[in-house]
């Protein structure tokens, strides 16, 4: 979460274990992570989902998309190479 906020974060590729991905693509990746990972967590302890609904939407309609698309699309957050 450091490197994502430090100056010009969104501009820089990531290297990540699904390749190479431009910045806002990995705020998306990494906040669908934590609402998936801390449903699960809230879930299997019994406590309330931390997360708004619209958060939810708004990350699953993001994936959705993402997903749709073919692998070089999807490491370049949309562009055709």
């Amino acid at each position: 979460m450091e490197a994502l906020r430090a100056p010009g974060a969104l501009e820089r590729a990531y290297t990540l274990p699904a390749g190479t991905l431009p910045g806002p693509v990995v705020v998306h990746v990494r906040t669908v992570e934590t609402l998936v990972h801390g449903w699960d967590l809230a879930r299997a302890t019994g406590r309330g989902v931390p997360f708004s609904d619209e958060l939810a939407e708004q990350e699953l309609a993001f994936s959705r998309e993402l997903l749709g698309r073919d692998p070089q699309q999807a490491r370049h957050g949309g562009r055709s190479s």
